[in-house]
């Protein structure tokens, strides 16, 4: 047997009619359910709650909103809602997420005007440093990382040949840089 509801249908049908009906004067649908509320005598999560079953019976609203998934999920909904924000407005952005945008941008250029035989992180980071960028090694390591920007590394002679006759197979280092000159620009 279900429990008894404290109003009324008629209350709850009347204020979820006057929610959508005057949502358009309030800044957000969340504040005309917080002045619709008070002026009922409830709180305007249950208002909320009700709008939004009356929304989802309707069509209007999918079934599976944001709100149910995160209360099986450990998440809550307003870290979904902001990233959402983030992902749209790149000044909510974390200052971290907003300067590493920038630092990948020189990090690329940088790269790619040395040939992109830059294997080091170290000489990368020297020149950002020249250029003015101040940034510590372990950030440009991160975002070479995180970019995928390696070049050819030299290879490596077996150790137990020392007169260093035998090659390792592959693709040399000046091959590669060779390769990148000669493409056309």
């Amino acid at each position: 047997m279900g429990t008894q509801s404290r109003f009324s249908a008629e209350v709850r049908e009347r204020a979820v009619r006057m929610v959508l009906e005057h949502q358009h004067e309030h800044g957000s649908q969340w504040a005309a359910m917080e002045s619709i509320a008070g002026n009922f005598g409830y709180t305007a999560e249950t208002l909320r709650k009700w709008v939004r079953r009356v929304e989802r019976d309707s069509g209007q609203r999918a079934e599976y909103e944001v709100e149910p998934i995160c209360a099986e999920l450990p998440i809550a909904p307003w870290t979904y809602y902001e990233l959402k924000a983030r992902h749209a407005d790149a000044e909510r952005r974390p200052a971290r997420a907003r300067r590493d945008t920038e630092l990948c941008l020189a990090i690329r250029r940088v790269w790619q005007e040395n040939f992109r035989v830059y294997v080091a992180d170290r000489k990368v980071w020297r020149q950002l440093q020249r250029e003015g960028f101040v940034v510590a090694r372990c950030t440009v390591e991160r975002l070479m990382r995180q970019l995928g920007l390696a070049a050819c590394a030299r290879p490596e002679l077996p150790h137990d040949d020392p007169s260093g006759s035998r090659r390792p197979s592959g693709r040399s280092c000046a091959a590669s840089v060779h390769s990148v000159v000669a493409e056309p620009a």
